[in-house]
C-alpha cells in the first residue's frame, strides 16, 4: 500500500512539528482524527479503545520506503494578527504486511485528511497500491 500526500502533511509529536513521521504516527493522526469525529458526531465513547487493534496492526506492518521532506510554510492568524510558521512535509511511504485491518480505515481516511490544519486542506493524501 503506498499512500501520496497530494497536500502537505503537518503531524505534531510531543507537542512540536514532526518532521520525519513513521506508518505509526501516520496512522496515529488518522485514528485521532476518525476518533475525534466519531464522538463528536456519532456518540462514541471517549474513552477510543477501539483503536489499539490498529495500532497494534500498525506496529507489525513494514515500511519499504519512506519519502518525507520537509517544507516551511506560513498562515495568517487573524487571532494573532501576523503570519505563523506552519511547518509541515510533503511526500509519502510504502507499507507492506498484513494489511487487512487498515485499508479500510486508510481508504475511508482519504475523504478525511490527516493531521493538524486539515481546515485549510493540510494533510490530503491519495491511497494507491504499491508497485511491485
Amino acid at each position: 500500500m503506498e499512500l501520496r500526500f497530494i497536500t502537505p502533511l503537518r503531524l505534531k509529536k510531543d507537542g512540536r512539528p514532526n518532521l520525519s513521521p513513521t506508518f505509526v504516527d501516520v496512522t496515529h493522526g488518522l485514528l485521532r482524527r476518525l476518533h475525534f469525529l466519531s464522538v463528536l458526531y456519532g456518540g462514541a465513547e471517549p474513552a477510543g479503545k477501539w483503536r489499539q487493534p490498529y495500532m497494534a496492526a500498525a506496529d507489525e506492518v513494514r515500511v519499504e520506503r519512506q519519502e518525507f521532506r520537509p517544507l516551511r510554510m506560513t498562515h495568517y492568524s487573524g487571532r494573532q494578527l501576523r503570519q505563523v510558521p506552519t511547518p509541515c512535509v510533503t511526500g509519502g511511504l510504502c507499507v507492506s504486511g498484513d494489511l487487512a485491518a487498515l485499508r479500510p480505515v486508510f481508504e475511508f481516511g482519504q475523504w478525511l485528511n490527516i493531521g493538524s490544519n486539515t481546515s485549510m486542506g493540510l494533510g490530503c493524501y491519495i491511497l494507491k497500491e504499491a508497485a511491485q
